[in-house]
């Protein structure tokens, strides 16, 4: 019973999740929003909440004082990748520098709250981590409007293949290409959602432009977007 159990292939795959450090990301990132959500639900227990939500936010920033790196790098490739269509390709380049310069913002925040930097006139933890929502919302507004091209782009594209699937001329390369059509629509509409949910999180630090009910439902969303997209990645390695 216990081999079957530590054998099984969804032990083996959540084993897989949970080595990597986006896995465990997301569970922390989506028990943060709950308490969020809990803020807003139950008043009563403001402070227990209020104490949890600060908490998690704290260790999941701490361990990720390197993401500037990663985005960086992920810029330097949308740069230099001359195929394909160029508005997707500079969409994707503006959000991945945005997100490399909110993770910057945001470790010089983590190093103002632990003493490790002595705030100035010109920057200091608030100053940074206001800095650090403007370049998170400039990430997501770039994400959002790719997607929504992209969308566009492939509505056009599988119209096309449907009438060539329809005709008697179709090949099987014809139903091949409109199946992953239909795929790359699918992943598209769930990135777009998990974007437009993550949007309100830096908006409501700059303007309170939501309640912390709204924000905590819109994180748990994205939070769960962004645990199947991780889950998915655990399973091909």
């Amino acid at each position: 019973m216990k081999d079957a159990i530590v054998y099984h292939p969804v032990y083996s795959q959540l084993v897989r999740f949970l080595n990597r450090a986006q896995g465990r990301d997301k569970l922390v990132r989506l028990a943060q929003y709950v308490a969020r959500l809990l803020l807003a639900l139950d008043p009563a227990q403001a402070a227990r909440w209020r104490t949890l939500m600060g908490q998690l936010a704290m260790s999941r920033k701490i361990f990720r004082l390197g993401k500037p790196l990663s985005h960086l790098q992920l810029a330097a490739k949308a740069l230099d990748n001359k195929q394909g269509d160029p508005l997707l390709r500079y969409s994707v380049l503006l959000r991945q520098l945005g997100m490399a310069l909110y993770f910057t913002h945001d470790g010089l925040n983590i190093l103002y709250q632990l003493k490790v930097l002595t705030p100035t006139k010109t920057m200091s933890g608030p100053i940074a981590q206001r800095r650090g929502f403007l370049f998170w919302t400039l990430a997501l507004s770039a994400g959002i409007a790719g997607g929504v091209y992209k969308l566009v782009g492939l509505a056009a594209q599988i119209r096309a293949l449907r009438k060539v699937t329809a005709s008697k001329y179709s090949e099987a390369e014809d139903k091949i290409a409109l199946e992953k059509a239909n795929t790359q629509v699918k992943e598209a509409v769930l990135q777009l959602i998990q974007d437009v949910c993550d949007i309100t999180i830096p908006t409501a630090g700059l303007y309170g432009s939501f309640t912390d009910g709204t924000v905590g439902a819109a994180g748990i969303i994205s939070s769960l977007l962004g645990f199947r997209t991780e889950w998915m990645a655990s399973a091909s390695r």
